[in-house]
């Protein structure tokens, strides 16, 4: 498997996973927000 296609199915869990969050506007979006948060965090960013 070459570095792109790991890319590639990292890009596909992290959009599951945020499509997956509730998120409609009478809703808080903080849980998806957290998550990423942490996931860039995690990657190196601050």
């Amino acid at each position: 498997m070459s570095s792109l296609s790991i890319q590639q199915s990292e890009l596909w869990e992290i959009s599951r996973r945020l499509v997956g969050f509730n998120t409609v506007s009478a809703l808080s979006n903080v849980i998806a927000a957290e998550y990423l948060a942490d996931h860039l965090e995690r990657s190196g960013f601050s």
